[in-house]
């Protein structure tokens, strides 16, 4: 065989190993993006004290026997002031007590009888449902009020009246710190036997109340 012949024979041998030697090298990766879930924001807590004032209307009748004649009046009026409380959570559930004191101008009058309520407090536990950030919750406790009872002519007396409070309310974390809430209360205080001057009277008070309110909440646990 020739030198050129064996010449020619070698560089066709190398051309074909060109493609082969080029198959083994490393290959350029594309450039994939890589996607990454969105880590997910930790659902709202609810535990913890918290303080806020609320506002509302008040309004109701007081059932009374003044002298052996019974009289009704449905007393009405602005109720607001401060309340505080603590919360507890256990998975969705949320509990605790609140308790609230309250300044009121609900009064009524008829045939020279009156009665004007001066405040209202209540001491509430508190049971409810929460969906993240929004709270349901029914509430009931004990309530106290304090009235003034007068009788033109005859007299007047004042008493601090005694007894229960149910309601139910929704409450809304507008940040971590800050609520808003929307409630319904109903009180029924027991009977109560005073003196108007010489005259006997007797007053039996129940009363609504729906009231809007703002909490700010302390640290949770």
């Amino acid at each position: 065989m020739t030198l050129g012949r064996k010449s020619l024979i070698a560089a066709g041998a190398a051309l074909l190993a060109v493609p082969a030697m080029a198959a083994d090298m490393p290959q350029p990766q594309a450039n994939n993006p890589v996607y990454q879930q969105a880590p997910t924001q930790a659902a709202y807590l609810w535990s913890g004290p918290y303080v806020g004032l609320n506002a509302g209307y008040g309004w109701g009748n007081a059932d009374s026997v003044v002298g052996g004649v019974p009289i009704t009046v449905d007393p009405d009026g602005f109720v607001g002031g401060i309340q505080g409380g603590v919360n507890f959570q256990s998975g969705n559930l949320v509990y605790g007590v609140e308790g609230d004191f309250n300044f009121s101008d609900a009064n009524a009058g008829a045939l020279g009888y009156s009665v004007d309520q001066n405040w209202l407090a209540t001491i509430r536990a508190r049971l409810g449902v929460a969906f993240d950030r929004s709270l349901l919750y029914a509430t009931g406790g004990v309530a106290f009020s304090d009235v003034d009872v007068r009788l033109a002519g005859s007299g007047a007396n004042s008493a601090t009246l005694t007894g229960w409070v149910l309601g139910a309310g929704y409450e809304y974390a507008v940040t971590d710190r800050f609520t808003v809430r929307a409630e319904y209360l109903y009180t029924d205080f027991s009977d109560e036997n005073m003196f108007l001057g010489v005259t006997p009277a007797n007053v039996d008070l129940n009363q609504s109340i729906a009231r809007v309110g703002v909490n700010w909440k302390f640290g949770g646990f």
